[in-house]
């Protein structure tokens, strides 16, 4: 998914920035959703889930990424720290905490994403689907 937006930015980075997508593999997403997007951008939100069967590509430890608003304006560069894949029932709090959006307990977590994943899988999620669970960190911002 490039979108002209996204090479524009690309080749308008300055040189230290660009050498870094010539040697890694990078990925480029939003979260149709860009209120999850400022809460990357504050700093509070530094990990993702996904159902493992909606991924085309699975990123390594290392990889880049570009998240894009609803838009697709590249808004920042995210560099992958942790990917893992475990059923539903395994993800922890401390994962669900990550990901910065304020759920109290894990309950919670799983109450809205059993919603969030049937949606998304059109009623195929269940507790044992594999998910992945994405750390990242928040390399540059786009001013």
């Amino acid at each position: 998914m490039t979108n002209e937006k996204v090479k524009k930015y690309l080749n308008n980075l300055p040189a230290d920035r660009r050498v870094l997508f010539e040697k890694k593999n990078y990925d480029i997403w939003n979260f149709d959703n860009d209120n999850l997007l400022r809460l990357v951008l504050e700093g509070k939100k530094v990990a993702t889930a996904g159902l493992l069967a909606d991924h085309k590509k699975v990123p390594d430890v290392g990889d880049l990424g570009i998240i894009t608003n609803s838009h697709g304006e590249p808004c920042c560069i995210i560099k992958y720290m942790s990917i893992e894949t475990k059923p539903f029932l395994e993800v922890d709090f401390e994962f669900a905490r990550s990901e910065g959006e304020g759920f109290k307990n894990i309950e919670e977590w799983r109450a809205e994403h059993r919603k969030l994943f049937t949606n998304w899988s059109n009623g195929g999620f269940t507790d044992e689907s594999k998910i992945l669970c994405e750390s990242f960190k928040l390399l540059y911002p786009v001013k």
